[in-house]
Parts: C-alpha cells; sequence; structure tokens
C-alpha cells in the first residue's frame, strides 16, 4: 500500500505513525511540535496473548484526528525459519504471534482507511547506520538505537530509560525515519 495522506496539517506538516510489530513492539506518533511513544497494547488471558487490536484504534484515533493526514509506516515483518547465518531464529509459536501482530494491525489500518507504508527493518537501519557489524551482538546495535532515538527525542529521556525500551526507540526511528524520507 502507498503512503496515507488523509489531510494537511498547518505548514504542510503531517502526522506520522509508526508500528514496530511484536510481542514486546511499540507505536510512535510524530506531530509538528510533540511526540508520543508507547509499547503496543496487549491483551490476555492466563494462556495466549496477542495485540488488542481496539486499543490500538482508540490510540490511533486519539493520536490522528480525523480531518488531518498521516503517514502510517509499519515495520514490514515476515516469518523467517532460518536467518543468522543459518542458525533458526524464532520458534514456530513467536512466528505465528509475530504474524498475528501484523494481521491485528492490518485490520485497524483497514478500518481506519489508512494506506500503510510499509518498510524492511534494514532500510529504516541502514538510514541510521545501525547495521550490525561482524561480531557485535544484536544486544549492542539495539542499545546504539536507543541512544540515538534518545539524541532525536530528549524529551522521551523516561520512556527510553532502560534497554529494554528499545522497541520504543524503533518505533521513534522509524517515524522519524518516515517523515525524514517519505513526505
Amino acid at each position: 500500500m502507498g503512503v496515507a495522506r488523509r489531510g494537511a496539517l498547518a505548514g504542510g506538516s503531517m502526522i506520522v505513525i509508526s508500528i514496530d510489530i511484536g510481542m514486546t513492539g511499540a507505536a510512535a506518533c510524530l506531530k509538528p511540535h510533540s511526540s508520543a511513544v508507547i509499547d503496543l497494547p496487549m491483551a490476555e488471558t492466563p494462556t495466549d496473548k496477542w495485540l488488542d487490536g481496539r486499543e490500538l484504534y482508540d490510540t490511533l484515533l486519539a493520536w490522528v484526528p480525523v480531518t488531518e493526514r498521516c503517514l502510517l509506516v509499519v515495520e514490514n515483518v515476515r516469518p523467517r525459519s532460518i536467518g543468522n547465518g543459518g542458525q533458526a531464529t524464532n520458534s514456530m509459536h513467536s512466528q505465528g504471534a509475530l504474524m498475528r501482530g501484523r494481521g491485528a494491525v492490518e485490520a485497524v489500518a483497514s478500518i481506519l482507511r489508512w494506506p500503510i507504508t510499509w518498510v524492511q527493518p534494514q532500510t529504516w537501519k541502514r538510514h541510521y547506520g545501525l547495521k550490525r557489524t561482524d561480531g557485535e551482538p544484536d544486544n549492542a546495535v539495539k542499545e546504539r538505537g536507543r541512544h540515538l532515538a534518545l539524541s532525536l527525542f530528549p524529551e522521551h529521556d523516561q520512556n527510553l530509560k532502560f534497554k529494554y525500551h528499545h522497541n520504543r526507540a524503533d518505533a521513534l526511528l522509524m517515524a522519524h525515519w518516515g517523515r525524514s524520507t517519505q513526505l
């Protein structure tokens, strides 16, 4: 799908929403003079956990008034059984949960009538120089991303305070990528 453009903001600016899909994913909103970031809302029972589509819908409507335009950028996650130099990546259960989250995001976007701008993780990460170097642990790349997000969005110091906030950082960086390259 293409770029979502639903109505202009003053000064030609547009609201940018990004979603980093995953069980510990996050969503970010960039407006001309403010920003927000949240962990993706999850629903759960004692035996299952999933992305709460209704809560995500309500959040996105609160962020983007129906009279405004927005660009919706979503990380293009896909199932991968083999990767990382031939090593298995995630379990079938993890891959199923990832695709279930993707479906929920697609459904919410469809209900809102917002086209999705899909971005490969490598694309937005390359834009910021967040490619893993030989021998560098994955956590080091995530930490570099978190520090970059802190430098771009110092007002989110409390939202990006801990290493496990790397998904929030990713959502902010994806939104910034969308604003920088897609508008």
